[in-house]
């Protein structure tokens, strides 16, 4: 299981962006999740270890993003 804690940041200035609403999609190999959030901020739980996901993110005003990346555990 893994936990993340996403922060939305303006690329140009570096400041969180707190205005409007921002959309998040994560797409894995067998199910997607949507999330949202006016605070710039998102914590998400329980997503598989070892596994590839997209990221797809969007908000007024910014151009649509997609990263691919795979959660894996690194505790020991």
């Amino acid at each position: 299981m893994q936990y993340l804690n996403i922060s939305f940041k303006d690329e140009n200035t570096g400041n969180l962006i707190t205005s409007g609403d921002i959309y998040l999609e994560l797409i894995g190999s067998y199910l997607s999740y949507n999330y949202s959030t006016s605070t710039g901020l998102l914590d998400i739980i329980a997503l598989d270890d070892n596994s590839l996901y997209t990221f797809r993110y969007r908000s007024s005003g910014y151009t649509e993003r997609y990263y691919e990346i795979t959660l894996t555990n690194n505790l020991s």
